[in-house]
């Protein structure tokens, strides 16, 4: 064939792709890949990123992707990147068939007091449904929450809290009306929060001494998701999955193990979490169904991903994909994960989260006395419930984009 198509093209390799639909480039790549897969252990049962997944990025570091989806035309990734050297917000247009397409910067950071400093592997970034876009920068002693409306591609609002010093992941309700949080008060303490934009009340959910981030809003408006070191093998900085209902304070397992989880998000519909978790080695993207539960009223987790590098802060879009940022080629890129649920239906590796063994929750030491406001230790059963500790209202000013909250 080869022979027979040889006048076709100019080139050797554009008569590869007529006769075979690949040139050659692309044909030797993916038959060194094979011979990998065939000899090399580790990948016999594993993949690279780039082999199995979509490019969404290529370039510099990436890190944090979520999607704006307000309609069925328009489908935007914003993400933190680092292009030139200095850490900004970027986003890209999905529905663009070129992959190759340039990303546009829509934030300039670390060249302002304004956006002194991202922290591109530690803030998640989110979207409302009205496009407003939450992240968190350092300006000056503190971290501060930034409202960027991305139809209008300017900044509305800038948030501080006195009494927070360093400030997490930050997650939008469905209604657009509050904001979930997690961060660092005076005292240490890593917490969940609660900010109300039109009451301007900061609520505290959690106040103790573990360490509680990635918090993400159920899309019912009723639960978060969120990643904490609550359990005996805390001690070692393992941190597993929890929910807590915001109607009744309880706190509830989602994962217990001695592997660590992290970054949940919910799929549009609610009925999945998609979550990044060690558990058999590399880091790689997990699905749990939380309201599902197997004989015994044990929930099971099912890897969708078998990377043989690592995964991080997976977000749904609203046909069922999974966009995460992946390490490869000593470079983190987003890439696309596309028929989650085929994938989720077909994996073979199940695990079954087991509470009937569960132990208590580790404990700090230190000198004997009455536990601080606002903590309960875990008890033997699946629930807890903590008292929210609500901190005091404070006015606002309307002047835009100055920073409006101190």
């Amino acid at each position: 064939m080869l022979v027979e198509n040889f006048w076709k093209e100019s080139s050797f390799s554009e008569v590869f792709k007529v006769t075979i639909g690949k040139n050659f480039d692309e044909f030797d790549e993916e038959w060194l890949y094979a011979l990998k897969k065939k000899y090399y252990p580790l990948l016999a049962d594993h993949d690279t990123p780039s082999v199995v997944t979509w490019k969404i990025t290529s370039e510099g570091f990436n890190s944090k992707p979520v999607v704006f989806e307000p309609d069925s035309t328009r489908s935007d990734v914003f993400f933190i990147g680092n292009r030139t050297g200095y850490t900004g917000i970027y986003k890209k247009n999905l529905k663009d068939p070129d992959p190759d397409q340039e990303e546009i910067q829509v934030i300039e950071g670390e060249q302002s007091d304004d956006f002194e400093a991202f922290h591109p592997f530690r803030s998640r970034i989110d979207v409302s449904r009205d496009g407003l876009l939450v992240f968190v920068t350092k300006s000056g002693e503190n971290d501060v929450l930034h409202l960027y409306d991305v139809v209008e591609e300017r900044v509305r609002e800038t948030i501080r809290f006195r009494e927070l010093v360093s400030i997490g992941s930050a997650s939008w309700a469905p209604d657009g009306r509050k904001i979930a949080l997690s961060s660092i008060d005076m005292s240490g303490n890593n917490d969940l929060y609660t900010f109300d934009l039109e009451e301007r009340t900061l609520l505290r959910l959690t106040n103790d001494y573990y360490d509680d981030r990635d918090p993400a809003w159920s899309p019912d408006g009723k639960k978060i998701a969120f990643s904490s070191d609550r359990t005996p093998y805390g001690s070692r900085g393992v941190h597993n999955l929890f929910l807590y209902d915001l109607q009744t304070g309880a706190i509830e397992y989602l994962t217990y193990g001695k592997e660590s989880s992290h970054s949940p998000s919910w799929s549009k519909d609610g009925a999945m979490i998609a979550f990044t978790s060690d558990a058999g080695g590399a880091q790689n993207i997990w699905v749990m169904e939380p309201e599902k539960r197997q004989q015994g009223g044990m929930r099971s987790m099912t890897k969708v991903t078998n990377f043989t590098t690592a995964a991080f802060d997976p977000t749904w879009t609203s046909t069922g994909d999974l966009l995460f940022a992946t390490f490869e080629k000593f470079s983190f890129q987003i890439r696309r994960l596309d028929n989650v649920a085929e994938s989720y239906d077909s994996s073979t590796t199940v695990r079954h989260v087991d509470l009937s063994m569960k132990e208590k929750p580790w404990r700090r030491n230190g000198l004997p006395g009455p536990p601080r406001s606002g903590h309960t230790n875990m008890k033997e059963s699946t629930v807890l419930i903590l008292p929210r500790v609500p901190f005091r209202r404070i006015p606002c000013s309307a002047q835009p984009v100055a920073p409006l909250w101190r």
